[in-house]
């Protein structure tokens, strides 16, 4: 974990050359402000790319690409203004592509029946218990491409790995890559 502030953090992803990502959730923006994001310039990316989550899509998470803008500029634009909807941002080494794919694969998972999950692995208050387990084999395989995680005010180390080593999950069923949480005892 790192004591950056969030502005710090985004410097010195900047200063690194790496980009930055915004994960909006735009189900909880209001139709007109979903409407105008969707409509935005801004390169994006539905999270929710599987084709069992086609009708979700317009709602679900998107990965914005906020690299060309400042941390100043990001905190004030009106399509990031909706601190309920924005979920925090991201830097990463992956072009944001790869990192979409990676993050759609993260948005399922097994429980310890082997019953698939839809979880919110994006959100501000999953993330800090999913990054607090790397004694589970999923660890990371889920944090390889993260370079820092900035939710609210706080920014935390999510891994050092570049885009290269992402490590592949043990399984691909026809959802995606799922990690398990056997053995965990948190319920989400």
């Amino acid at each position: 974990m790192t004591s950056l502030t969030a502005s710090q953090a985004w410097a010195q992803a900047q200063s690194n050359a790496q980009p930055r990502y915004a994960i909006v959730e735009t189900g909880l923006l209001s139709d007109e402000s979903r409407m105008r994001f969707l409509k935005s310039d801004f390169s994006r990316y539905s999270i929710m790319r599987q084709n069992e989550f086609a009708e979700l899509r317009e709602y679900g998470p998107w990965l914005v690409d906020v690299s060309p803008l400042t941390f100043d500029e990001f905190s004030t634009h009106e399509l990031f203004s909706n601190r309920q909807a924005l979920m925090g941002w991201i830097s990463s080494d992956c072009p944001g592509d790869q990192l979409n794919e990676h993050l759609s694969d993260a948005l399922l998972a097994k429980n310890e029946v082997e019953e698939v999950l839809l979880i919110r692995s994006y959100a501000p208050e999953v993330l800090p218990l999913l990054h607090a387990r790397p004694d589970l084999p999923w660890h990371p395989w889920l944090f390889g491409p993260l370079k820092d995680s900035t939710t609210g005010n706080a920014s935390r180390a999510a891994a050092t790995n570049s885009c290269r080593s992402i490590i592949p999950s043990p399984s691909t069923p026809s959802f995606g890559r799922l990690w398990s949480w056997t053995h965990w005892p948190i319920t989400l």
